[in-house]
């Protein structure tokens, strides 16, 4: 039976049955236009997952289905923008660690100290939990293990990690400031 208006107005008004038929016929078609923007299969159903915990909590404020898909997609669509956005600055972290490590002179060895020295003075300056879980993630841990180690939910695992490179993100801009200022002026 297809999806109605009849079921996001009782979804709205509490109606877990409508939801999880709702949520049954959604999240695979949800997770198939996530995945085509992430490229992974697990990270694309969390992301459609969280969508439709989102479209739980906001539900009173839909009362036909095609408003409930669009906000559906919209946030489906956000959180894999953020995701990518998050990978590449990840990446970014790295591959100005691997340009370093594969130059090893002198000069190169102490702008790499330093730079290193800054990104971890700002992420020292990160609240204590966001910090730790920035630390994990760039040591190669996943959120579920994060999470499972922090006794916390890996969606606050995601949040806290997601306003951590944000603001690292505001501040790879000065260290590269720094980094070019040192090999215009080399010691």
């Amino acid at each position: 039976m297809p999806i109605n208006d009849k079921y996001i107005i009782d979804i709205a008004k509490g109606n877990v049955d409508s939801f999880k038929r709702f949520y049954t016929v959604l999240f695979p078609v949800l997770s198939v236009y996530a995945y085509r923007l992430v490229r992974n299969e697990t990270e694309a159903r969390d992301i459609v997952q969280e969508s439709m915990i989102i479209y739980w909590e906001k539900r009173v404020q839909f009362d036909n289905v095609d408003s409930a898909k669009a906000f559906l997609y919209s946030v489906t669509r956000n959180r894999c923008l953020n995701l990518i956005r998050d990978r590449e600055i990840e990446g970014r972290y790295f591959s100005y660690s691997q340009y370093f490590s594969e130059r090893k002179t002198e000069n190169n060895l102490i702008i790499e100290n330093e730079v290193h020295a800054q990104l971890h003075r700002a992420i020292e300056m990160l609240p204590a939990q966001t910090r730790k879980i920035i630390k994990m993630s760039m040591s190669g841990m996943k959120n579920q293990t994060i999470a499972d180690s922090l006794e916390i939910s890996v969606n606050t695992v995601k949040t806290l990690k997601k306003a951590g490179y944000r603001y690292l993100k505001k501040m790879v801009p000065r260290i590269m400031l720094f980094l070019f200022s040192c090999l215009i002026h080399p010691f």
